[in-house]
């Protein structure tokens, strides 16, 4: 009889507080739903999303001008197809989720046949995976690269539109393909080409990972080969991204990226303890190029007429040899470039007039 007391004043004080804690929940949420009633709302409100955005609604609602209800394919979807009412046309929102063979088939048709005007990729200097999505998915960046050219950017994305013509950004000749061999299961391309060339030069690679004679190597079900950019000027964290995987025996393209004349990778045969690489032929298709580059600001120091950006892969190379950057529809002459570090500081010859509500993006050639 005790314990069946016991038990029920347990089960009470277990109700009770049930009952103290919702009701403290209830007034907790109801403060909240007030404040954003009544409160002042951060960010830009934007119909289609429902609310406001508090970090790229002004990035949305220029690059919604900048379409003027044209169409668009992304690699990514994002709110700009809502706001576009619109849906991405292979069906396929992330092209990381584009896996095997068919579905990259469909993809790429999609893309090239589709009637669209503008193409939308991800920013590098916005986030590094780029690089990586860029050499995992080099079947559809070696055509846009090859056929397209960057137009408009905005903080996250980048828009494209078709060349006029086939070899518009395209250098076809006056490069060389050099296969280094490290050891067994590493062998070196090297691309090497004028100095004032930099771009992504698009190379064919034979190759196959085969099997050692080892008791171990007959344990094997799986081989890959690993690609990597050993530019010993990359960061730690651009040396990550900028690497992948393949199958370990196959006939495909890959990027190489050249900077100043030159561009090398590695391939990498994996188990590297029980296979061997062999590459049976490299050659490369073309190097491509971009004739405008837009990088992202950081900020702009006034008093020394100076455009302050973050140091990337993308930007290192954007800043070779330019002699003028344009901000907004203003041009400024270049008269100094100085790269330290995480940041590269653009000195400019006149006062910069920041924009308002518009993409800080440097413009530059």
């Amino acid at each position: 009889m005790y314990i069946l007391v016991q038990k029920k004043e347990l089960q009470n004080k277990f109700v009770i507080a049930s009952i103290v804690l919702a009701m403290l929940w209830s007034i907790n949420a109801a403060k909240d739903e007030y404040r954003f009633a009544t409160g002042s709302k951060e960010g830009v409100y934007i119909k289609e999303l429902g609310g406001n955005s508090r970090v790229l609604g002004n990035d949305l609602l220029n690059t919604r001008i900048f379409l003027q209800n044209d169409q668009f394919f992304a690699t990514y979807s994002s709110g700009q197809e809502v706001l576009s009412n619109i849906f991405q046309p292979s069906g396929t929102d992330y092209i990381i989720h584009v896996l095997g063979d068919k579905k990259r088939e469909d993809y790429l048709n999609s893309f090239k046949n589709g009637n669209f005007k503008y193409t939308a990729t991800i920013r590098e200097d916005y986030t590094s995976w780029e690089l990586w999505v860029l050499r995992a998915n080099w079947f559809f960046y070696r055509e846009l690269y090859r056929n397209w050219h960057p137009i408009y950017a905005n903080r996250y994305e980048m828009y494209w539109e078709r060349n006029e013509n086939d070899t518009d950004n395209v250098i076809l000749d006056g490069y060389t393909v050099n296969i280094v061999d490290i050891n067994e299961t590493t062998k070196k391309l090297i691309v090497s080409c004028n100095r004032n060339i930099s771009g992504i030069a698009d190379v064919f690679v034979d190759y196959a990972t085969n099997k050692k004679n080892n008791l171990f190597s007959k344990l094997i079900f799986r081989c890959d080969v690993k690609i990597s950019n050993t530019d010993a000027n990359l960061t730690a964290e651009e040396k990550e991204k900028e690497s992948n995987y393949l199958r370990g025996t196959s006939a495909e393209y890959i990027p190489i990226r050249v900077s100043n004349g030159y561009g090398e990778v590695t391939i990498t045969s994996n188990p590297s303890n029980n296979t061997y690489l062999t590459i049976n032929d490299a050659k490369c298709d073309g190097i491509y190029t971009v004739g405008y580059q837009y990088l992202s600001i950081e900020s702009v120091d006034q008093e020394t007429n100076t455009f302050i950006l973050k140091s990337t892969l993308n930007s290192r190379d954007a800043i070779n040899d330019i002699s003028f950057v344009k901000y907004g529809d203003i041009e400024y002459t270049v008269e100094n470039i100085e790269s330290n570090g995480d940041e590269i500081r653009i000195v400019v010859d006149k006062k910069i007039i920041e924009l308002q509500n518009q993409p800080n993006i440097l413009k530059v050639k």
